[in-house]
């Protein structure tokens, strides 16, 4: 994946996460509702919580075009072109 198509995704997912930090913090001065207030504040934060995984996976994941290391890769084997 491109590296800007990756930072559009996470400010998006940002964007989100924050959105849902805020719900979960104004559901607390909610009065008795049908919708209970427990309901709400664990569906903001598995929201919430699911962004920031998935913001996680994409900032630690490397494109294929990016090298693994300067040393070479985890088998220790150099990288192409250096002895």
């Amino acid at each position: 994946m491109p590296i800007s198509i990756r930072v559009i995704v996470g400010l998006a997912l940002v964007g989100v996460a924050v959105f849902c930090v805020l719900g979960l913090l104004a559901t607390g001065d909610l009065p008795d509702e049908p919708t209970p207030r427990l309901v709400r504040q664990v569906a903001y934060a598995a929201v919430g919580l699911t962004c920031l995984t998935v913001l996680v996976w994409l900032v630690r994941r490397r494109s294929k075009s990016e090298p693994t290391s300067v040393l070479g890769d985890a088998l220790g084997n150099p990288r192409e072109g250096r002895d």
